[in-house]
């Protein structure tokens, strides 16, 4: 146990009462923010300032003894430390984040203007993009274009080579591509490939046996002889992918 040296002399007295009152309100004030730390790291840090407090206490003479046994007072008040605790286990969070929750949670970046894309927004509008592409995809396979042969002039008054064609109709209300379909004659095995061309909406074009120059109504095989048998024939028309559209027969003397 510290022993305290016995004085009468009353400026020892003061410098005595006054280091003691220092040294508890600094204390004091060194403990205020530790209220708010988790209850491990605080027991850490006034630990630390038991050590800092013990070595100022450590001081020569009448002095630091007076310092010390105040400093031990100190450290067994009920406030001053909390109990020893063995440290509790650590637990483990496992955070799992779904694309949809780190589009919907991430903060904007600094200096980001309200209503200005980020690259999350542009990811996420690119993939709905790419999944719109892939649902029109599908859909076209699910239901090829509504396109098909509905007449075939084979017997024209005149000339065949002259009054020959084909009409191919547009039955839906969207335009289609027909860049690369072909036209085939089964019987003789002759192609006719649509250049670049869009059928409109509801539209018809007809595909001439004869030379002439294209339009958005008409287009021209370029034979130089008749195609389309006088007796019977079958016309098929495909896609540019060479899907089966169409095929379209007919039989001289039937309706």
């Amino acid at each position: 146990m510290s022993t305290r040296s016995s004085h009468n002399d009353p400026l020892y007295d003061t410098i005595e009462q006054t280091a003691v009152q220092v040294g508890r309100f600094g204390l004091g004030l060194l403990r205020l923010p530790l209220g708010l730390l988790p209850a491990q790291s605080r027991m850490h840090m006034e630990r630390a300032l038991y050590e800092l407090s013990h070595g100022f206490a450590s001081l020569p003479g009448d002095f630091a003894r007076i310092a010390e046994q105040e400093i031990n007072h100190w450290a067994n008040e009920p406030s001053a430390l909390p109990p020893t605790r063995h440290p509790e286990p650590e637990q483990h969070l496992t955070v799992i984040i779904t694309p949809e929750a780190l589009a919907s949670s991430s903060p904007s970046p600094a200096g980001q203007a309200d209503g200005e894309p980020v690259e999350e927004d542009i990811a996420e509008l690119l993939t709905e993009e790419v999944a719109g592409s892939i649902t029109e995809i599908e859909r076209l396979v699910a239901e090829p274009p509504n396109v098909s042969i509905t007449y075939i002039e084979y017997d024209p008054p005149g000339s065949d080579l002259e009054g020959e064609f084909v009409v191919i109709t547009n039955q839906s209300h969207e335009p289609v591509d027909l860049t690369g379909w072909t036209l085939v004659d089964e019987g003789s095995q002759r192609t006719y490939t649509f250049p670049a061309f869009t059928l409109a909406g509801g539209a018809e074009v007809k595909v001439w046996t004869k030379a002439g120059i294209d339009d958005a109504y008409n287009v021209y095989w370029g034979s130089r002889q008749p195609i389309w048998n006088n007796t019977t024939d079958s016309a098929v028309l495909r896609d540019a992918n060479g899907n089966l559209i169409s095929r379209y027969t007919y039989a001289a003397g039937t309706s």
